[in-house]
């Protein structure tokens, strides 16, 4: 980047600078994202699955729960407040879930 700004800078200023920026901001761990997807995974197919939380709008996975059954989904939902979307499958458990978690969520159902 610096050769195509025609900017004179060793690669160790570079990185200096890179080290030097403040790191963003710590997001408090009560609260979840505002829109959040949920999913299944294998841990052993067909023997095993999970549940994969994600937030979407940072496309980074949050959390990854040992199994998908409601209950789980319900704790982890009540424990970290503030989905606005969830977006999921069409399996009954995590409708279940996310209407006992948040009621007030708007939940997207993919196939």
């Amino acid at each position: 980047m610096a050769a195509v700004l025609a900017v004179a800078v060793s690669r160790v200023t570079l990185i200096s600078m890179l080290m030097a920026l403040p790191d963003p901001p710590a997001t408090d761990a009560a609260s979840g994202p505002p829109v959040l997807g949920v999913d299944d995974f294998a841990l052993r197919k067909g023997r095993a699955y999970g549940t994969v939380v994600v937030d979407v709008d940072a496309s980074a996975v949050i959390d990854l729960l040992p199994d998908r059954s409601s209950g789980t989904l319900t704790a982890w939902l009540t424990a970290h407040l503030g989905a606005e979307v969830i977006c999921r499958d069409r399996d009954n458990s995590y409708s279940l879930a996310a209407t006992t978690a948040c009621p007030d969520a708007v939940q997207v159902a993919v196939r």
